[in-house]
């Protein structure tokens, strides 16, 4: 080493020894400065994390609302993101404050025949409980009397809106966050107006481990309506709704999904009621499973409640002169009718501890047991169900192999939706049409024509699926946007371009929609607004008739799907809007069938599903949630509602 490098080395070692001490010492010059400079940042930084520290806790004690997170301006999910339908498409999208309100009020138009009676008064933003309590009592149908006229009993109705329901649930949900109340968080919901609601604060017992109220008793037949109250930490009502709570009501011979409304005030409709003929005793459960709209994220979970607000135990008596509830054969008209159902299963016979066998089917009852009037007709055994029947506002028929393929042959169906289709589709061959089980694997994407076993070729049923899961038919998770992939979208069309076209075409979206749309505005205009238009192209462009639509609403996830993107408070809203629009388009046969409904009351566990699937085939192994075997009946009745609406 020379003498000038070692001159420099020196120099550089005295430099950073002066600054070294100038920093202990506090002197000034340049070392001061840089010393200065990074007591500066350490200060910076420290203060930073304090800061991050704060912040956390408060999302910790509060995060159970997106607006805290706004308060903090931390970045939030897109959905909250305000924005507007197309005028030119919608003239009513936005809605006047005055004209909001009016049709808010309207939501209980279809509810109640006589809405001023019903509806919860208003609640101010800091109100009392116990004040909101006895008003909202003053407003509830009493023990023993019906909704509608005396000597008249009537099955309960799900909610609806006549007009402009897609402005009006989007215009909700906008609106979140935009009053001071609504940054309030729900800590649980309290139930008023419920015939024997003094029970309410008595001593509770154990029932199977859980806490369960004493025996409340209700006459069956009528209709009985209750409230709940979103109340914060104080126990004071929010001012706001969004939030969702399901309602179970179940025995051994009776699940339903009591209808619920949200007046979007805080406060939320129950109504409740068993058919005199299933008069017993049942556990009616309300269970908070997201607060404020969070069910609407794209990725929900970590706002999931999934808290029961309470359990129930009611007793409904058969009262003196009571009348059955009229219950008629389904017909093609009852699909059109209703945009919502509130249905129920029953079982009049049942094995108590029924195997599955060593192929994985349920075969709990005698395969030729016959339907008890009025829930079905024809042979409630050949569902594998254990006796379980669904029934809605109509009773289905339960459909012969012989009167299957009577109504089928020579037709075209045509299936685009999730992959629920295939399962259906399966399904009806293996169970209804008797390939016995012979179809173990169907692609995603097909079109082939089966032939009737034994028929010598002569009967046939051409079956076309277009999954729309995704556009890549081995990818998932776009649903309704999938035809923005031009090649699907005309891969689509052409199958309603020729001189024949299907004879019936079975819709539906839901599940990929719920993993996909990051933005709910986004869905509305570039989902549902997109593929009304695309499709109502595609069916004014056709030399053939047009088929005979029908939408099937997305099932109910269910078991640990509920706190995913797909979960029920999601998949429920999606449903109302895209039916909404295309019931606007007042199509000739247009039909429903609401799988939503139908798949409720399964949805709790993983006994007939595994989260989105309520079909998959028998099999004798491991299932979601543990359990061996799974039931699979669920479906199976959805493929003889389909046959009752196209038959």
């Amino acid at each position: 080493m020379n003498s000038n490098e070692t001159n420099t080395l020196s120099m550089r070692k005295h430099n950073l020894k002066g600054t070294c001490q100038e920093e202990e010492d506090g002197k000034s010059g340049g070392g001061l400065q840089m010393g200065g400079l990074s007591k500066g940042r350490t200060v910076n930084g420290a203060l930073l994390l304090i800061f991050l520290l704060i912040v956390s806790v408060v999302i910790l004690v509060l995060g159970d609302d997106l607006t805290v997170v706004q308060q903090v301006s931390f970045k939030i999910p897109r959905w909250n993101s305000a924005f507007e339908v197309e005028s030119a498409a919608e003239p009513n999208a936005v809605l006047p404050d005055v004209e909001w309100n009016r049709h808010r009020k309207s939501m209980l138009q279809d509810y109640s025949p006589q809405p001023t009676e019903t509806a919860s008064p208003d609640v101010d933003q800091w109100g009392d409980y116990t004040r909101v309590a006895e008003e909202l009592s003053t407003h509830t149908i009493q023990r023993g009397q019906s909704n509608v006229e005396k000597g008249r009993v009537e099955w309960v109705e799900f909610p609806y809106v006549k007009e402009n329901e897609k402005e009006l649930l989007v215009r909700a949900m906008r609106e979140n966050g935009t009053l001071e109340c609504h940054h309030v968080r729900t800590k649980t919901g309290r139930i008023v107006g419920f015939p024997g609601v003094e029970l309410l604060h008595r001593e509770v017992f154990e029932d199977e481990g859980e806490k369960v109220l004493e025996t409340i008793r209700l006459e069956a037949g009528p209709v009985y309506e209750f409230q709940i109250v979103s109340v914060d930490d104080e126990d004071r009502p929010r001012c706001q709704g969004g939030d969702y709570y399901e309602t179970d009501l179940s025995g051994p011979t009776w699940k339903s999904r009591p209808p619920i409304i949200d007046h979007q005030n805080g406060t939320y409709s129950v109504r409740l009621q068993m058919d005199p003929r299933f008069a017993g005793v049942y556990k009616l459960r309300i269970i908070l499973l997201f607060t404020n709209f969070h069910g609407l994220h794209k990725r929900p979970e970590r706002w999931a409640r999934v808290e029961e607000v309470a359990t129930l135990r009611v007793e409904f008596t058969v009262p003196e002169n009571s009348t059955a509830l009229p219950l008629p054969k389904c017909e093609r008209s009852h699909f059109v009718d209703r945009k919502y159902w509130s249905g129920r299963w029953t079982r009049e016979q049942y094995t108590e501890d029924c195997e599955y066998s060593r192929y994985g089917r349920w075969i709990c009852v005698n395969e030729t047991l016959q339907c008890q009037e009025p829930w079905c007709d024809g042979t409630v055994g050949s569902l594998e169900s254990n006796g379980w029947v669904y029934s809605a506002h109509c009773a289905f028929k339960i459909f012969s192999k012989e009167e299957a393929w009577q109504c089928l042959d020579k037709k075209w169906l045509f299936f685009w939706g999730d992959s629920n289709h295939i399962d259906t589709i399966r399904n009806l061959l293996n169970f209804v049409l008797g390939f016995e089980h012979s179809v173990k694997f169907l692609n995603r994407r097909m079109d082939e024509t089966f032939f009737a076993p034994g028929s010598e070729n002569r009967t046939s049923v051409r079956i076309t699926s277009m999954f729309n899961g995704h556009s890549n038919m081995s990818m998932n998770y776009e649903g309704l946007f999938s035809t923005h992939n031009q090649e699907f979208a005309e891969q689509c069309r052409a199958y309603f371009t020729g001189e024949t076209a299907p004879d019936f075409m079975f819709m539906n979206s839901g599940l990929h929609d719920g993993v996909f749309w990051r933005d709910m505005g986004d869905f509305v205009t570039q989902g549902v607004d997109y593929n009304v238009e695309f499709w109502t192209n595609v069916w004014n462009n056709m030399k053939a008739r047009r088929p005979d639509l029908l939408y099937r609403t997305t099932v109910t996830t269910g078991g640990n799907a509920r706190n995913q993107s797909y979960n029920p408070q999601k998949m429920e809203w999606m449903n109302h809007i895209i039916l909404d629009s295309f019931t606007r388009l007042k199509l000739e046969r247009f039909q429903i069938i609401d799988g939503f409904d139908y798949t409720y009351p399964w949805h709790y566990d993983h006994k007939t599903n595994d989260g989105v699937h309520y079909g998959r085939p028998p099999s004798k192994s491991k299932w979601a949630g543990g359990n061996l075997g799974h039931r699979y009946f669920v479906d199976l009745m959805l493929v003889h509602m389909l046959l009752n609406a196209i038959c």
